[in-house]
């Protein structure tokens, strides 16, 4: 039975601000050009020099001229029109859809890539034979990685892991992580390197990659597409869309103001399994909520069972998030675990509301799918809700160290807050506790539409 064991973004619309390099950059060509001029004008004779002086007062006299002011009028009326216009364009313009990779696995043993064009060329159909033993060892490998990692938290989480010796084992982990990422990217895509350069080609930005349930237990987020690069995860905002369900966010639950979020956090805080670091990942965000009303307003409730549950959902949030102890049952069915000991299928309750949630976090151990999914028996939350109606989801694929799970919860809902989208939120939030926590920032996965946004002037 899985349990937790120890559990700079720019708004979107906004102009990024200029770096101190670009701000310099003019001047240090302006004073580049004087340095020329001077050895110019060194370098040559005291006539040719008279010469370019008198050609300077000539020009200085007739600059006096009405007619040099009128041309400069004209000019700078000009330019301001052609940069007005060019403001409309783009205030007016809409952003092109992130590309969306389809992953398709064959009847015929094959799975299909179909990689958006790029560069004006067309998309490309990738088909590449199976070889289900090699996929079943690495997932073996990448859950043994998982499971490795939460026992050096738990030591970690216990004083016998400190300082150096905890950034070492995270820096070993993460560079084994690279190295399975490679070999899952040369099976799943092929040795031929095709595939993997049309994914490198694409341009950065998020990436939504669409498949069929029985791929959602492959990392694809932690592929790494040459020798030497990065993790996909990396390279674009990446997230999923399972197959016949609908990214789009219902007419229904668009509501007017800031975001509304349930907050389910350490609702066993008295009993024998109790959480620390929840009770601390539920006071940063609320006090994200409390730092940015006009984006989200968090409630904060501990319903003691599934009726309950209901009862409170019939209030109406755009956001649920739960950090506390995820559970498989004996029947399969991936749960949260109550305050009265019962266990809840999300599911169940979100998908009897009138207005499902725009995102669910189900911050907890192995709450979505995963290398450990077969060997666990459990059912596919992912799927469950979003067939259930929810746009988005957000859940792990491993346990979740609850230090670590609550480090990344802050710092996603911090980016959130500032305006990013889920995906590239996500992103940010990987990369603020990479080297920190040994695998957190690898163990989320976010199911809907990428460029979703809470804040004001993102995506609804």
């Amino acid at each position: 039975m899985p349990k937790i064991l120890a559990r700079n973004s720019v708004p979107p619309g906004s102009v990024e601000p200029q770096s101190a390099r670009d701000r310099l950059l003019p001047w240090a060509w302006f004073v580049i050009v004087l340095i020329i001029l001077w050895v110019l004008l060194r370098a040559s004779s005291y006539g040719e020099r008279a010469s370019v002086y008198r050609a300077v007062a000539l020009a200085a006299e007739a600059f006096r001229s009405p007619v040099w002011a009128a041309l400069l009028a004209a000019a700078a009326a000009g330019l301001f029109w052609m940069a007005r216009r060019s403001r409309v364009e783009r205030a007016g313009s809409v952003a092109a859809p992130a590309p969306n990779v389809l992953l398709r696995a064959e009847p015929s043993g094959c799975l299909t890539v179909v990689v958006p064009g790029t560069r004006g060329a067309l998309a490309a159909d990738h088909v590449i034979r199976r070889n289900r033993d090699r996929e079943r060892e690495l997932l073996l490998r990448f859950d043994g990685l998982a499971r490795r990692a939460s026992s050096l938290s738990s030591d970690a989480a216990g004083g016998a892991l400190e300082g150096g010796a905890r950034r070492d084992a995270a820096r070993e982990i993460e560079a084994e992580a690279r190295a399975l990422g490679l070999d899952l990217a040369e099976v799943l895509l092929g040795a031929d390197p095709r595939a993997r350069d049309r994914l490198l080609d694409l341009p950065g930005g998020a990436l939504l990659l669409s498949m069929q349930p029985e791929l959602t237990v492959f990392p694809w987020e932690l592929l790494v597409l040459a020798p030497g690069a990065r993790f996909l995860w990396q390279l674009f905002d990446v997230s999923r869309q399972i197959r016949g369900t609908s990214a789009a966010v219902p007419a229904a639950q668009q509501r007017e103001g800031p975001a509304r979020l349930l907050l389910l956090a350490n609702l066993e805080a008295g009993g024998a399994r109790r959480l620390p670091h929840a009770e601390r990942e539920a006071e940063a965000i609320m006090d994200v909520g409390a730092s940015r009303p006009d984006v989200l307003r968090v409630v904060r409730k501990t319903p003691a069972d599934a009726n309950e549950l209901r009862l409170v959902l019939r209030e109406g949030y755009d956001v649920v998030h739960f950090a506390g102890h995820g559970v498989t049952s004996a029947a399969g069915a991936v749960g949260w675990m109550l305050p009265s000991g019962s266990l809840v299928e999300p599911e169940a309750v979100l998908g009897s509301s009138v207005a499902p949630p725009r995102l669910v976090f189900s911050n907890c151990c192995a709450s979505a799918p995963g290398p450990g999914l077969a060997e666990r028996g459990g059912r596919d939350l992912a799927l469950g809700l979003m067939r259930a109606g929810v746009p988005a989801y957000l859940g792990t694929q491993w346990e979740a160290p609850d230090e670590g799970a609550a480090a990344f919860a802050g710092a996603f809902y911090r980016s959130l807050a500032t305006g990013a989208p889920l995906a590239q939120a996500v992103g940010l939030a990987r990369s603020r506790v990479m080297g920190r926590f040994e695998i957190t920032w690898a163990n989320y996965v976010l199911y809907g539409d990428p460029e979703l946004a809470l804040a004001p002037g993102g995506r609804r």
